[in-house]
């Protein structure tokens, strides 16, 4: 078949224009899920997103800090599923050096339901999550339906807060208590999973993994494992969704926010590297004696040596 020039160009323009449908088409379906009121325990709040930048505001009074209605308590920028920039709090007493902004990355669950992650803090915060934030997308209201004030629903979950073991219709009811006869089996299975990747049989040791998972749904270092199974492999993508996974289940849990820098500084994206390993590591994450000779990381040194916090950490 013979094609003309001017059909060669008019079938480039419609790709190009059928490519521009589909970025700006993804880029809206993103901001439909960011945008709107969400439910936190500081109180209601509204997110608003421009580009790739993200504001929060109060959608009224603060019924823990002193906060009026309108005034802004977070912004950050946005990148594929994760909210990566400061909030604030404020703390529960005077603190030499304290801040009511504080350092946050925030991961987008998969329905856009929830912003879960991790919030940092030299000072004791006046929230009862000392170290993760929790964002509940509200539901959006039926016109004519009577609903809840915002205060009403935010006071509900802050008091939800405090209960544990609520699950989604038609799933197990968790109770630790249910598998604490297992806990001896549990241990023996990480166990001989943890063996099996030490001697590099990858596979078997994430089907022990999982069969934790299946015990104990909230074992957060039994999807951890499977992530670093996965990883072994160098199969980053499958990697970065077991690491996710376990914040999903614990956002307080520092070695899934190291896993993931290291993820994404292989993948180059340096950027969310950096501000995972600035997470990990005001969270609790421990192994930071050699950090700068982590071979998954040397993408990122020139980036870390500028960071004042994270520069501290690399050997001289």
């Amino acid at each position: 078949m013979v094609v003309t020039g001017f059909a060669v160009n008019m079938i480039k323009l419609f790709s190009y224009l059928l490519f521009i449908c589909l970025t700006v088409g993804g880029a809206m379906a993103d901001q439909e899920k960011i945008e709107g009121a969400w439910s936190w325990e500081l109180g209601a709040i509204s997110l608003k997103i421009n580009g790739n930048k993200v504001e929060g505001t109060l959608l009224q009074d603060s019924h823990l800090c002193p906060f009026k209605k309108g005034v802004k308590v977070l912004q950050g920028t946005i990148e594929e599923d994760t909210l990566s920039g400061k909030m604030r709090v404020c703390l529960q007493k005077k603190c030499p050096g304290g801040s009511q902004w504080h350092f946050i990355l925030l991961i987008l669950g998969k329905n856009g339901k929830k912003f879960k992650g991790a919030i940092s803090s030299k000072c004791p915060l006046k929230l009862k999550r000392q170290k993760s934030v929790i964002l509940t997308k509200q539901r959006a209201q039926k016109s004519g339906k009577k609903t809840k004030s915002l205060k009403a629903n935010t006071l509900e979950m802050a008091v939800d807060l405090g209960k544990k073991g609520r699950t989604e219709p038609g799933k197990e009811h968790y109770n630790p208590l249910n598998y604490k006869i297992k806990s001896t089996e549990q241990e023996i299975l990480m166990q001989e999973a943890g063996n099996y990747l030490s001697e590099g049989y990858f596979e078997r040791a994430r089907k022990l993994f999982i069969k934790v998972i299946q015990i104990n749904p909230a074992r957060v270092e039994a999807y951890n494992g499977v992530g670093v199974t996965f990883y072994a492999r160098k199969e980053l993508k499958k990697a970065e969704k077991w690491y996710k996974k376990s914040l999903d289940i614990d956002p307080d849990f520092p070695d899934a926010y190291y896993n993931l820098a290291c993820i994404y500084a292989l993948m180059d994206k340096s950027g969310m590297a950096i501000q995972f390993l600035k997470i990990s590591l005001l969270n609790g994450y421990i192994d930071v004696q050699n950090i700068n000779q982590d071979p998954d990381l040397q993408s990122i040194i020139t980036q870390m040596k500028k960071d004042p916090l994270l520069k501290k950490y690399l050997v001289k």
